[in-house]
């Protein structure tokens, strides 16, 4: 995901930047790069994810939430490794963020 993002990290809380993927250091890199269009594939379910947080909106989130499961479940046997890593990584990101919305952001 080499695209710039619109966020930038000063300007996000601990939440967005663990999500962007700024502040997971000791997660390794993957072994290849994503193809540009898995790479807006994934952004697509991380910036869905973002909004909801944004928004505090806990219906929002779990829809978001449910539709990258869904992906990162499909994308299983077929799925190049590289997209299947990201989708489960950001599936087990996303987890945790139900409890984000009940605790005060910032």
């Amino acid at each position: 995901m080499s695209a710039a993002h619109p966020h930038h990290a000063a300007g996000q809380n601990g939440w967005e930047r663990f999500l962007a993927g700024h502040g997971s250091e000791g997660t390794p890199p993957p072994a290849t790069a994503l193809s540009p269009a898995d790479a807006d594939r994934v952004a697509a379910y991380r910036d869905a994810l973002l909004q909801a947080l944004a928004q505090r909106d806990r219906q929002a989130l779990a829809q978001a939430q449910a539709r990258l499961a869904q992906a990162a479940w499909r994308a299983r046997p077929l799925a190049a490794p590289p997209l299947r890593r990201a989708l489960r990584e950001l599936a087990w990101r996303a987890a945790g963020l139900g409890v984000a919305l009940r605790v005060p952001l910032g």
